[in-house]
């Protein structure tokens, strides 16, 4: 209570009636506290005092057992006796309390006090800051009549509490963004940084320099185009940003050191608005992302290769690459060969992909220097919007093969075994797509998508190949794509990772065959049979209807219940053995059983269940000559050989090809 009137404190019993009737009335909200306390600084006489104690009480009475609607209203009058305090000062200082509030309000992230201060001072159109027009911290705090305080610990100018963090838009400046984006482009124009160093390179110690010397430029380097891109196409300040990237003037200069400072900075940070809680208050990852951000401008040497066009399709500008598509090239690379449509496709930027892709001059397919392409770009980070735009252009193919050493580098949740599948499969399947002599291993863009499982994007990208077949006649062939390698389509892929949903979007898509086997003969079904996925072949079953072939052979000559069998994967038996149809004895003499297979590897429930069957062969011979007895015996599987012991018509004397008996 030091900021109020001294008599205050030489009136003990005054004082206490302050603290317990703010106590009382703010019902537990902080923020209500401190702008009650705020309301007594102006009064200079104890019966002035007790007047406002006695509102205070009544407010406070009103609101027992109140809901959280009639405590937002009470904070809600509270604002709007600060905002008549605020506007009861003259125009000069009214004006500076509307914006530090937006700034605190607006910035991306908390401002320290030199930064407000220098982001205070610049004139839009300037080209340095003018020291006498730098505003004190103690005018910029005490103008806000308590909403902002100094954060102590962190300096940096912050709203007294986390639900302050909304303040009422009477209370900002109208103008916000396109004001914070004029400043920051005039901040980033200044003739303090219009040369480049000597090296063509700006080194941690000359980024170290530059912001010690210019405390608002981090910020301005880092957020200026998210602000502008919020600006509402206000014409001053396109013009101003317009300057600074040389699009309205025919030098044709490399783009400043902070426009590139900028995209290395963003690119780290490219989210729009800090995501805040229902209070209002900035979520810690947020916090913890952008700090790493700054490190990552501190500490990378960046190559001056970045054009303006660039820049631009990385922080998604549409107006500003609408005026820069009027007979400029908008197909150059960076120091990495990524175009302009790669970074906006990577920034997700959806309207500034379109126009791209529009323009004849650009190449919708161009890589990277390490073949990344502006869809996988877009697969990676853009999202499901920018491959639906891109796959719907009709200038990037569905059919183009994506090379597996980029695509497995993505951000996918793709290394978790499946429940059912062998570890130690999952382990050498990695290890043989990772090595360097499978560069030949390439996918579709839809196969890809069903191999990581990302359903929304196989949606996506199903809806895109269906406007291009209405449009183009493309169907069935590049839903059905077999991969080069192992001849798999997006379907089988789905199946052998898993991914139910995935799966079951493929299956519900026209023209997707449900039995298109791989170079082992290898369906869909006996993939999933392998798995133990029960759900999958289930969904397969119903799905497939009879255009399944419940009964074909892999190269092996392994029908899919053969194959289940084998792994002893009961529950899949037991749905194979319910489909009419389905073969239980081998075709030929010598062929694969399921019943022969199960007792090789010791299977018993899957033996009984077989055994249970009516018409089963309960003596059938492998290649060798032996019966599921004689297999069961030699393995030493007890639980099995009791099993056919106890069944009528098995062979007990039966031996193999070579007269071997089974003892």
């Amino acid at each position: 209570m030091d900021e109020l009137s001294g008599f205050v404190s030489g009136m003990p019993e005054l004082r206490r009636e302050i603290v317990n009737t703010i106590i009382n009335a703010s019902g537990g909200m902080f923020l209500l506290a401190e702008l009650y306390l705020t309301f007594l600084e102006d009064k200079t006489t104890p019966a002035e005092v007790r007047e406002t104690l006695v509102q205070f009480r009544g407010e406070g009475n009103a609101r027992v057992e109140s809901s959280e609607d009639e405590k937002r209203e009470v904070l809600s009058r509270a604002y709007d006796r600060v905002t008549r305090r605020i506007d009861s000062q003259k125009k000069g200082l009214q004006k500076l309390a509307r914006r530090v509030l937006t700034w605190v309000f607006r910035a991306r992230r908390p401002l320290t006090e030199t930064e407000l201060r220098h982001a205070l001072g610049v004139q839009p159109g300037t080209t340095a800051v003018d020291e006498q027009n730098v505003q004190l911290v103690e005018n910029m705090v005490s103008v806000c009549m308590g909403l902002v305080t100094v954060d102590v610990e962190s300096g940096t100018i912050r709203f007294i509490h986390a639900t302050a963090n909304t303040p009422p838009t009477l209370i900002l400046d109208p103008n916000e963004e396109p004001t914070i984006a004029a400043i920051c482009v005039s901040y980033l124009s200044f003739a303090a940084f219009s040369e480049n160093p000597p090296s063509g390179f700006l080194t941690q110690q000359d980024l170290c320099v530059r912001c010690e010397e210019h405390p608002f430029y981090e910020y301005a380097a880092t957020y200026w185009g998210q602000h502008a891109r919020e600006s509402c196409g206000s014409a001053k300040t396109d013009e101003l940003i317009l300057d600074f990237l040389d699009l309205r003037t025919k030098r044709r200069r490399r783009e400043s050191v902070s426009a590139e400072i900028e995209v290395e900075a963003s690119s780290q940070s490219e989210d729009d608005t800090p995501e805040r809680t229902e209070d209002g208050e900035a979520l810690d990852t947020e916090a913890e992302a952008e700090s790493e951000a700054k490190v990552e401008v501190i500490e990378v040497e960046i190559p001056m290769r970045l054009t303006a066009a660039h820049l631009i399709a990385h922080l998604g500008l549409k107006r500003h690459v609408s005026a820069f598509l009027d007979g400029r090239p908008m197909d150059g690379r960076d120091f990495a060969g990524m175009s302009p449509l790669i970074w906006a496709a990577r920034g997700g930027h959806e309207a500034v992909v379109d126009l791209l892709v529009a323009s004849h001059g650009v190449d919708a397919e161009a890589a990277d220097n390490q073949g990344r392409t502006p869809l996988l770009w877009a697969m990676w980070f853009g999202g499901e919007a920018v491959v639906e735009r891109l796959l719907g252009s009709g200038r990037v193919s569905p059919e183009s093969h994506l090379p597996a050493k980029l695509v497995l580098r993505g951000p996918w949740d793709i290394h978790n075994p499946m429940d059912g599948v062998d570890a130690v499969d999952e382990f050498f399947f990695w290890s043989l797509i990772f090595r360097e002599q499978d560069v030949t291993f390439h996918l579709t863009p839809l196969a890809w998508a069903a191999f990581i499982g990302h359903q929304s994007l196989v949606q996506v990208m199903l809806t895109a190949m269906r406007q291009r077949e209405e449009q183009e006649g493309v169907g069935a062939d590049v839903l059905n794509a077999r991969d080069p390698k192992y001849g798999r389509t997006p379907l089988w892929w789905a199946v052998r990772h898993g991914h139910r949903g995935t799966a079951q979007l493929l299956l519900e898509t026209d023209g997707v065959n449900p039995d298109a086997q791989d170079n082992r003969l290898q369906s869909p079904l006996a993939r999933a049979a392998v798995n133990g996925q029960a759900e999958l072949v289930e969904l397969l079953l119903r799905s497939g209807g009879d255009r399944i072939d419940l009964n074909s052979k892999d190269k092996y000559g392994l029908t899919p219940l053969c194959s289940a069998a084998s792994y002893g994967k009961k529950r899949v038996v037991r749905l194979l053995l319910a489909q009419p149809g389905i073969e239980l004895n081998p075709r030929e003499e010598g062929g694969s059983a399921p019943l022969l297979n199960a007792a090789e590897n010791g299977c018993t429930g899957t033996v009984e269940m077989i055994l249970a069957q009516d018409g089963v062969a309960v003596n059938p011979r492998d290649g060798d000559g032996c019966m599921p007895l004689l297999v069961a015996a030699r393995h030493g599987h007890a639980g099995v050989v009791r099993l056919f012991l106890a069944t009528d018509g098995v062979d007990l004397d039966a031996a193999d090809k070579m007269d071997v008996p089974r003892y």
